[in-house]
Order: C-alpha cells, then structure tokens, then sequence
C-alpha cells in the first residue's frame, strides 16, 4: 500500500497527527484539547488512513521555528526511505505551515508523489502573522524580567519552584516562536511567497479550509469571534472573521491553486485535522489517488 507521510505546522510536533490527545500548543502552556470542540477521543487522518491499510509516517521537526528550507531535507529523507522500501508512491498531507513544507517540496519533480493534501494551509500567507512584530516589544520585556530572575527555570522537588520553571520554559517557547523566522515567512508580501513556484510535480490534490474563528471560549464568549461584535466587521481580518477563516487563516487563502478542489468546513483552524465530516471526504479524496 502507498505512504502518507504527515507535516506538522507551527507551534506543535508530530503529536498533533498520532496522540492528538496528549498534543500541547503555546510553549506546551495548554493542551490542544482546549480549542478542539471535537468530543470523544481524537482522530485524525494518520488513525483513519492506517485502519484502511496505508502505512503512515509522523515526524517532528528538530528546530520547529525554523524556516521552510530547513524543514526539506527532513522531508526528503523520508521520501528516501520510501524510495529503498520501493513503496506503490507516497501521499504528502501537510496542515498549516505543514502544506507549505510539502508545496515547496513539489518544485521538485518526485514521480514518487502520488498525491498531495493540503489542510488550512495559507497560500496565500495570513496577516496575523504581522501579530508577532506587534508582541515583540512584550516579548523583549519579558527577556529582560527573566535574566533578572524574575522567572526561575530552576528549582527542586517540593520546593514550588518546579511551577516557575514550567512557566519559564513555555515563556522562552512562545518567545523564540515571535521571533522566529518561521513567522515572517507567513506574511502574505514575505521573500517565501514571492518566491514559490509552480509545482514540478503535478499529482491530484485537494485542499481544505475552516469558516468558525472561534478558537477559545471563556464563559460562553468565543475569542476571537468576539472582536465581531466590539469591532466594525471592515477593519477585521478575513482570519478571525465568521464565515471567512479559521482564526489563523482565511479561508481564501487555504485554496491550494494548483489544486484539484477545495472544500471549506464550519470549523476552526485545529478543527480541520480532527473534525469528522472533514476527515471522511479526505480519506475517499486520497483513495481516489490510487
């Protein structure tokens, strides 16, 4: 049976694909659960394509806030392995930052690509990514106030202090990752998007995108939807809009152009590797490659 080889995006690894449950976004802060409305135990495509007999493969990236161009050796490598275990051809499926991996990969021509999936990815770079220049000042603070000692990342058992020391280490995660170059290459203008070219390797491919911003709720009130009702819908990015994206990416720019078709879901941008709707049509797209 083909491959499917899963890419993770930002801010998360290989578990969001194979333990979904136990995955954390935010430095590890929050369990993923929390702005997944899914119930029961998650599922995704790596659970479902397995149980249909492909063999699915996960990977973590070393330095996941580095760019894309780092991220392609790793990539390729797998590919490698599947060219010496002389696989029936190998389905890329890439969510968020992830499709982007697997679209620039495609540059290349690879007959061993039989196909490519492309989850809530922003094709077309998302503008909440200019977030991050407004939170660096914050995160500049927050440096300092941590090599004053402020936040300890040490500590002994009992001692209370291996709580600060958890909250340290997620602090310098989420700093590393606003100044990463990894968020500057999702910037609609950015030197990355200006560069793509069209793929060398065509194959059948489908993309997917999300319609619901809400990621959190507090007390019945979902953020950032709230911002709707506070803020003149024309000065909102498509992003965090209803009806228009996924609170991280539009729902135009998910549209993979290159690709066979394109399904939009109710559902936000986590949403989209879980829900189950949206799961049954990729797994009869993918079958359909073969």
């Amino acid at each position: 049976m083909p491959w499917v080889v899963f890419i993770h995006g930002l801010g998360v690894d290989k578990g969001i694909w194979s333990e979904p449950d136990e995955a954390r976004i935010l430095g590890g802060l929050l369990p993923l659960r929390s702005i997944v409305r899914t119930g029961g135990r998650l599922r995704s495509l790596y659970h479902d394509l397995a149980e249909a007999g492909f063999t699915t493969l996960a990977f973590s990236l070393k330095r996941p806030v580095g760019g894309i161009e780092e991220a392609l050796p790793v990539l390729a490598a797998f590919l490698d392995m599947a060219r010496a275990e002389k696989t029936a051809g190998v389905v890329l499926v890439g969510h968020s930052r992830g499709g982007l991996i697997a679209r620039k990969y495609l540059e290349r021509r690879d007959p061993l690509i039989k196909g490519f999936v492309s989850i809530a990815s922003p094709h077309g770079g998302t503008t909440l990514a200019r977030w991050a220049a407004i939170a660096r000042p914050a995160a500049a603070l927050v440096r300092i106030i941590q090599t004053g000692g402020a936040i300890q990342t040490g500590g002994t058992a009992g001692s209370g202090d291996g709580k600060k020391s958890g909250v340290g280490v997620a602090v310098k995660r989420i700093i590393a990752f606003i100044e990463s170059p990894a968020v500057a290459e999702l910037l609609p203008d950015s030197p990355f998007f200006a560069g793509l070219k069209p793929p060398a390797t065509r194959c059948p491919s489908v993309s997917i995108g999300g319609t619901d911003p809400r990621l959190f709720s507090f007390m019945g009130i979902g953020f950032p939807k709230l911002l709707e009702k506070v803020v003149p819908g024309w000065v909102l990015p498509e992003e965090i809009r209803s009806g228009l994206g996924d609170g991280l990416v539009s729902a135009g720019s998910s549209v993979y152009p290159y690709g066979r078709e394109h399904l939009n879901f109710p559902i936000n941008h986590a949403e989209t590797v879980f829900d189950g709707t949206a799961r049954a049509e990729l797994v009869k797209r993918i079958v359909s490659f073969f």
